[in-house]
């Protein structure tokens, strides 16, 4: 293709924006709360992602059947085991993985980063209780008999566990869906 002559009515074509560099470096710069937020999730994601792969690995189905069928009157099903012993760490495993991608999409600063952490967030309002009443439930399966006050402390501090997990995340949802956050986002 031949050049175009000087005086051409075609604008000259601006170079995109360069995405900013996934380093931990931009926090000598001064606070950036994107920066901030994105490394946070990322660090909980690797912590749902050693917590939950420690369970699956630990998660021994057949010898756990075995035991808890020897204490029990009537046989443990597979299901019963899987549900209280293996599902929970499995949620935590594929939760954590689906944070970190949503972290890194977050840092760079992709479009849809800022929408998929909100909604990563949401979804942790409703998992955080589901997940500690589901604690409460392995514990009452587990349990031997305890009196009842036992029953009333285990849920207490299921709730308790909850609120102080949920309280963050909620501020940090309404941060996530304020201006401020949504401008310094654009920005770089």
């Amino acid at each position: 293709m031949p050049p175009l002559p000087t005086g051409s009515k075609f604008p000259a074509s601006t170079p995109e924006p360069e995405k900013p560099k996934l380093n931990l470096a931009s926090f000598a710069d001064g606070f950036d709360p994107v920066a901030a937020i994105g490394w946070g999730a990322a660090a909980c994601a690797v912590l749902f992602i050693a917590v939950g792969g420690w369970g699956v690995l630990d998660y021994q189905g057949t010898d756990i059947q075995a035991q808890l069928s020897a204490q029990s009157v009537e046989p443990v099903s597979a299901w019963q085991v899987f549900w209280g012993y293996g599902f929970l760490p499995w949620v935590e495993l594929l939760f954590g993985v689906i944070v970190l991608c949503v972290a890194f999409g977050f840092l760079q600063r992709e479009e849809w980063g800022m929408t998929r952490l909100q909604q990563v967030v949401t979804a942790s309002l409703v998992l955080v209780p589901a997940y500690e009443l589901g604690q409460y439930g392995v514990w009452i399966v587990k349990s031997i008999s305890p009196p009842w006050w036992a029953y009333l402390v285990e849920l207490l501090s299921a709730l308790l566990i909850s609120g102080l997990l949920l309280v963050p995340l909620y501020f940090l949802l309404q941060y996530l869906k304020g201006n401020n956050l949504k401008r310094a986002y654009k920005k770089n």
